[in-house]
């Protein structure tokens, strides 16, 4: 009797958890799941583009940053030897040319198109008759990143400085006979003021024991000139979606080999994903003993039954009408069926002819 008893209270706390403690399960494993794909679409760059929004400095500012970086003569003479000789981008013919060219530049593109390349080669020519000491000492300082995507046009041309950390260096063949290098070098970067996009820069020739690779971790600094803005596709981008924009530089960069040695004691950094995995892991272990707590099986005392246990075989005697069966019981039958949840079945019982209280 024990035994059934058991097996009902058992389906009524099955039922009450289908009914009300699964839903809720679900419902929390769902948040779970959402609250997931918002993390993993926090981490797409094109989700805060909207954040990106500096205010675009003005033209003049510009050309008096330029003009104050200019370097400053310290002999008499230096300053006429100097308006004599300036350098090959100041010429007032080399910039009316270049000024003409840049018109045909388009911004956006993934590959320079034939009518650019009269200002590609030009910004080229400049590079080569320059040495890196003489594009260091007149370089002004890296220029905003919205800066350069707001205003391409009236930055075309202009030297910047950039301390980009490179991540890819390639080397393609040169078939242009304009250009005088048989080999040109493409490298792909990112800024610590713009991590969250890359910058790209062409240069003639690289520092000796440089690495070329798809995947290289190298710092360098680039000192060029700005061309335009070129388009290129993510590895995740799908097939027709729009090409990102990378600002492209056309220069020499200075890079020194440093050896990097982890910190000995380094303290691994916990991803969004790993975050994630622990809080759910907790919520849904909390949630497990919460119902093990609450659906663990009773002890029943021993003062619920003065002798013995309900048999199988007794209970089935006693509804089919044996008034010997569970004799030794003190437990009236119908009140343990109207206890245990059925009480319909419990007064069937009581109003049988053949029935009778077995303490009586």
């Amino acid at each position: 009797m024990a035994r059934f008893k058991r097996s009902a209270t058992n389906r009524r706390q099955q039922a009450f958890f289908l009914r009300d403690e699964l839903p809720r399960l679900a419902m929390m494993i769902v948040f779970l799941g959402v609250l997931w794909l918002l993390m993993i679409k926090a981490r797409d760059p094109s989700m805060w583009r909207w954040l990106a929004s500096d205010e675009p400095r003005r033209t003049a500012a510009g050309a008096d940053a330029r003009a104050a970086s200019k370097p400053e003569s310290k002999t008499p003479g230096g300053e006429a030897q100097q308006r004599a000789n300036p350098p090959i981008d100041e010429d007032s013919d080399e910039q009316s040319a270049a000024a003409e060219e840049f018109q045909a530049v388009s911004d956006g593109t993934t590959a320079i198109q034939p009518e650019e390349m009269f200002a590609y080669r030009r910004l080229l020519s400049w590079v080569r008759q320059q040495t890196l000491p003489d594009l260091r000492a007149r370089a002004p300082a890296e220029p905003s990143f919205n800066e350069l995507m707001q205003r391409p046009a009236e930055l075309r041309g202009t030297l910047a400085r950039l301390s980009l950390h490179v991540r890819r260096v390639l080397s393609y063949e040169n078939h242009d006979p304009k250009i005088g290098e048989s080999r040109l070098y493409e490298l792909w970067g990112w800024s610590d003021q713009s991590p969250a996009w890359l910058y790209v820069v062409v240069t003639p020739e690289l520092p000796a024991g440089m690495p070329i690779g798809a995947q290289v971790e190298e710092d360098a600094e680039v000192f060029g000139y700005f061309f335009k803005l070129q388009g290129y596709q993510e590895a995740s981008a799908p097939p027709r979606a729009e090409p990102l924009r990378a600002p492209l530089f056309v220069g020499r960069l200075d890079w020194r080999s440093a050896k990097k040695t982890p910190a000995p004691f380094a303290t691994p950094k916990m991803t969004p994903n790993a975050w994630f995995g622990i809080i759910a892991v907790a919520l849904i272990g909390l949630y497990l003993i919460r119902l093990a707590i609450r659906y663990a099986p009773q002890q029943r005392s021993a003062a619920s039954f003065n002798r013995g246990e309900f048999d199988d075989e007794d209970v089935g005697r006693w509804l089919a009408g044996d008034p010997n069966a569970c004799t030794d019981q003190t437990t009236d039958i119908g009140e343990f069926l109207h206890s245990s949840g059925d009480p319909a079945r419990a007064a069937e019982v009581r109003n049988s002819t053949g029935t009778e209280r077995t303490d009586s």
